[in-house]
Parts: C-alpha cells; sequence; structure tokens
C-alpha cells in the first residue's frame, strides 16, 4: 500500500489526536464524526483530506473496521491511478509521444518517488527519447521555415519537455516568441471569457491551445486549474443528485 500521505506526517496526526483528552465514548463519538466527514471527501473525489480525516478517525478509535476499510479503499484506488498513469505513459510511448509518456511517468514518481517500474521504464527508453527530441526539433524547423511560428512553438516546446536543456529549442523559441505575442493574449482573453461565461470545457481546450505555444505562462495555467476544479465539482454535483433521485 502506497500512503498519499508522508509517514511522518500521519505519525505526526495520530499522536495529536492521541495527545487530545477524550473519554472513551467521546472518543468513538469523534471517530464517528471524522469518517462521516471522510466519507463526504471521499465521494466529493477529494482523496487527500479523506485520507487526513480517516487517519483521525483510526487515531482515536484504532478498531473502527468502518475506517480501516475506507482507508484500505483510498489505497487501493491510489494504487489504480498509479498503474493507470504507468500504463498511459506506454501507450503514449508506442504511438511516439515521448512527452506524453515522461509526463505520466513524472506525475507517478511525484506520488511515489522510489517506484521501481518507472524508473526501469525511464532507463529503458532514452534512445525513444533522444529519437523523439531530434523529430520534435526537424518538425519545428521544417514550421519555422514555412513561416508559422505557432505551430514551430508548439514542437519546440514538446521537445523542451523531454530535453529541458536543449540549446537550439531553446533558442529558437526564444527568438519566435515575440511572433505569437498577439495570439496568446488574444487566446487568453477568449479563454477568460469562456471561463467567465461557464463553458468551461471550452476554456480549458482554448487554455490547453495556449499552453502549447507558451507552457511557461503561468496565468494561463492558473486558469486552466481553475477551470478544471470547477467542470469537476459540477461533474461530481451531478452524480450526486443522481445517485440521490436513484436512491
Amino acid at each position: 500500500i502506497l500512503p498519499l500521505i508522508p509517514e511522518e506526517d500521519r505519525q505526526g496526526q495520530i499522536a495529536q489526536m492521541r495527545a487530545a483528552e477524550f473519554l472513551p465514548d467521546e472518543m468513538r463519538l469523534e471517530s464517528e464524526r471524522f469518517l462521516r466527514l471522510a466519507e463526504a471527501d471521499y465521494l466529493d473525489d477529494n482523496v487527500i483530506r479523506a485520507e487526513i480525516q480517516v487517519n483521525h478517525s483510526l487515531a482515536l478509535w484504532p478498531e473502527n473496521i468502518e475506517s480501516a476499510n475506507l482507508l484500505a479503499r483510498i489505497a487501493a484506488d491510489r494504487n489504480r491511478e498509479l498503474i493507470d498513469l504507468i500504463r498511459r505513459g506506454e501507450q503514449s510511448l508506442a504511438r511516439g509521444d515521448a512527452d506524453k509518456a515522461l509526463a505520466a511517468w513524472r506525475e507517478v514518481l511525484d506520488r511515489d518517488p522510489g517506484n521501481f517500474d518507472v524508473q526501469k521504464r525511464l532507463e529503458d527508453s532514452v534512445e525513444e527519447m533522444r529519437n523523439f527530441v531530434e523529430t520534435m526539433i526537424r518538425s519545428a524547423e521544417r514550421f519555422e521555415n514555412a513561416g508559422q511560428p505557432l505551430n514551430a512553438m508548439k514542437f519546440y516546446n514538446r521537445a523542451l519537455v523531454v530535453d529541458p536543456y536543449h540549446s537550439t529549442a531553446s533558442d529558437r523559441r526564444a527568438a519566435l516568441r515575440p511572433q505569437v505575442v498577439s495570439y496568446v493574449e488574444g487566446q487568453y482573453a477568449e479563454a477568460e471569457m469562456e471561463y467567465r461565461r461557464g463553458e468551461l470545457e471550452k476554456s480549458m481546450a482554448s487554455l490547453a491551445n495556449l499552453i502549447a505555444v507558451d507552457p511557461d505562462l503561468m496565468q494561463a495555467r492558473d486558469l486552466q486549474e481553475m477551470a478544471k476544479q470547477k467542470f469537476d465539482q459540477s461533474v461530481s454535483l451531478a452524480r450526486m443528485r443522481r445517485l440521490y433521485s436513484e436512491g
């Protein structure tokens, strides 16, 4: 089982909860309260907060079977997510999208830094990664020579995802940036208007196109995260309403 919360933080939470002065019946009541909060967070896809709450519950009452079961489900869900990310990376690499493969595997390592499966895959795909960078550079140069700076920027950016220190990609992207400023500003304004109108999927699509051209534009990434959170909340609310109506 791979914990979402670092072990030292987990132990700190448990020690803090056990240090509180509760009578046995009060501890069970508080344990149940934290369990209900954890269940609500879990249903709302807030897994990190759910794990914090369920650990509080178990710290107060280690025999709480429902809390132990929920914690096991959270760990199982997380392991499935890691497996899905590894497979997504493999599929991307098989399609020739080494940058997307690397992004998926980096996400696994962010959650589980010692993941042997990903480390092995990275070692085995060095040559494919190198070939991908060369292909992206050649494609970018063709677009640049054809007077298509937007497409050239996208391919230079993809090369830099895999090799952030590639001098040619870095230098050419910097040289092209002034040519795409008006596009970046216009695309961001459009995405912002779509977000304000509640057209979240359109806004996310516009921002994805924008970030492909200028991945360093933090305001676009921030707006993309806001749109995604709001979209996920609307999907979660719709699901809860459907479950309520069916029940």
